[in-house]
């Protein structure tokens, strides 16, 4: 809100590398539970700023390819953390637990360089001012709270799956902990590969809700089906494959999240957005480590399966409210 009430970008982009960066140095310095918890807060404050990051970035495409655009730097967030999570194991068996957050503090300080020389113009917004009111009224429009409602089942399944008990199933399947890597890899770089061609040619060829539709529907599929996994190439398989549906879902969700909101009102809604859909991340495994615990293993992925059937549900339900609307329009007309 306030990047829309200033009408600027770049300095919250530059704030989130700098709180990024305190982050990992607080991380790699911290000896007790409250410098970790600052640590920990400061990487929460500048994950806020990736607001900045989506909306400055939109504004170099034009608006019918605004898909693109969140495709684009959805890509580099999903490669950013396929990296991370690869490189990360490593770093730490040769040089100790400290080493990635130096590692980290060091690509956040070249972060920071880089940051200066964005480029930001300001002929976008409009020259008269904007009002606190219009602001708050953003987050009640129809569309965006609807894609934030889907974004909260989506985000509860991937942190209830690959972030969450995924790597548990796979060792009680009996793979070594060496061989988790391999789990990463076989959902993340699908995933990817997903990300990069949702807004090039899915959305083109589907369009924006049947994509959305096609794309829950296969990832419940699979997510239901990962217990069902007797074998190391099979489990690979259902990753790779639930991957994929999900990397179609999250660059559609930041299009959506935008394309019926004025620019200059654009960073308001993306962050009642990410507010919104942080819900998921925390309450999809919370629900399903409950479940786990009294139900078994199994349980927590047919709950996430749910709630990607769920998402299909809605969506029936809101296109036939809109056909009902629509003929009721034309009756009267």
């Amino acid at each position: 809100m306030l990047s829309d009430l200033i009408k600027v970008r770049k300095p919250f982009i530059i704030f989130g590398m700098v709180v990024s960066t305190l982050s990992c140095v607080t991380f790699a310095w911290a000896d007790s539970l409250g410098w970790i918890l600052l640590a920990r807060s400061l990487a929460g404050i500048a994950a806020a700023t990736w607001v900045a990051f989506t909306i400055l970035f939109s504004s170099y495409f034009s608006e019918r390819d605004l898909h693109r655009a969140m495709g684009s730097i959805s890509l580099a967030v999903v490669l950013a953390q396929l990296l991370g999570m690869v490189v990360s194991g490593y770093i730490v068996d040769q040089w100790g637990w400290q080493a990635p957050f130096w590692m980290g503090g060091i690509i956040g300080l070249i972060g920071i360089v880089l940051s200066l020389f964005i480029y930001e113009s300001n002929e976008d917004f409009p020259k008269e001012p904007i009002r606190l009111k219009e602001l708050v009224s953003v987050m009640l429009e129809p569309e965006l709270i609807k894609v934030s409602f889907l974004s909260i089942l989506a985000h509860g399944i991937i942190f209830t799956t690959m972030f969450g008990f995924t790597p548990t199933f796979a060792l009680e399947l009996g793979l070594q902990t060496d061989e988790i890597s391999m789990v990463i890899f076989s959902f993340m770089i699908p995933h990817a590969i997903a990300t990069m061609l949702s807004g090039k040619l899915f959305v083109p060829l589907f369009g924006q809700w049947k994509l959305l539709k096609l794309a829950f529907a296969l990832t419940a599929i699979f997510t239901a089906c990962t217990p069902l996994a007797e074998t190391k190439g099979l489990l690979f398989l259902i990753q790779g494959l639930n991957g994929f549906s999900l990397g179609i879902l999250f660059p559609l969700f930041l299009g959506m999240a935008v394309e019926t909101i004025s620019l200059e009102k654009r960073a308001t809604a993306m962050g009642a957005y990410q507010a919104i859909y942080a819900i998921g991340m925390f309450a999809g495994p919370f629900i399903a480590g409950i479940l786990i615990s009294h139900l078994g293993i199994s349980s927590g992925f047919y709950f996430a399966g749910s709630l990607g059937l769920t998402a299909v549900f809605f969506m029936i339900v809101w296109s036939h409210l809109e056909r009902k609307a629509t003929k009721h329009n034309l009756k009267l007309n």
